[in-house]
């Protein structure tokens, strides 16, 4: 697993293997059963979770029913922002779908490890910026996307980004 990861973020990164395999050793790998709720609604968050396996929903409570807002799988960061940054209460439950296995920290061995690895900051910038851009990306074609096309693209999207066993009616996609 250590191996996929140095070889995924050699790919984004201007570290060497060497330094990449230094970062990685020093990082808490964890894994999850399926059913476990890394972030509670309510809960002030202080840590953030890097998917290296498995995947992840993110949903309100809306009247007792289930609103999904996402799904995280691999590559892809779970935290919830304005409650790790600002130190809020979360708005949302963030569960585990299948076992997940993450990279799990928080904000002060964030700043230690940068001070470290002045070039693990760029990369984690790097990450950031291509993940918020595919989310932007995403949430465009969304908006901009009739009905039919909304449920036809949940349908048809690769897999992992979405949970198999879930249907449009049982995620209440985006909520509608």
């Amino acid at each position: 697993m250590r191996q996929k990861l140095i070889n995924y973020f050699a790919g984004i990164s201007t570290l060497s293997h060497e330094e990449l395999a230094e970062v990685l050793a020093q990082l808490t790998f964890k894994t999850f059963e399926k059913g476990s709720i890394l972030i509670k609604e309510g809960q002030v968050s202080t840590q953030c979770f890097y998917i290296v396996e498995g995947l992840v929903r993110q949903y309100s409570l809306d009247d007792g029913l289930e609103k999904s807002v996402g799904f995280y799988s691999e590559y892809q960061t779970v935290m919830s922002i304005s409650s790790l940054t600002e130190q809020k209460p979360s708005k949302y439950i963030f569960a585990c779908l299948e076992d997940v296995t993450a990279i799990v920290g928080n904000p002060l061995e964030e700043q230690e490890m940068y001070a470290k690895y002045p070039k693990l900051e760029i990369l984690t910038r790097s990450m950031i910026e291509q993940d918020f851009g595919q989310t932007q990306e995403d949430f465009a074609n969304f908006v901009t996307s009739s009905p039919e096309k909304k449920v036809y693209k949940s349908n048809t999207k690769p897999p992992r980004t979405t949970p198999t066993s879930a249907t449009a009616s049982d995620c209440e996609l985006f909520g509608h």
